[in-house]
């Protein structure tokens, strides 16, 4: 009985072990992604549009000299 006992506990233990590891593994992830964060898509198409526009304008200017 106690060396069943024990097993159990070895393999919650294990379990455990394993879900820590991966809890920590998911943890690291998040931090890395915090710190290097997606860009917003509606800014970038909004820089993107921006750009467009001074670029038309600037090329506007070169054909009315």
């Amino acid at each position: 009985m106690r060396e069943l006992w024990s097993e159990r506990v070895h393999l919650a233990k294990e379990e455990l072990t394993q879900d820590i590891d991966r809890v920590m593994s998911e943890n690291e992830a998040w931090m890395e992604q915090l710190q290097h964060p997606q860009p917003d898509l509606t800014r970038v198409q909004e820089e993107l549009q921006s750009l467009k526009s001074h670029l038309v304008a600037r090329d506007q200017e070169y054909v009315h000299k």
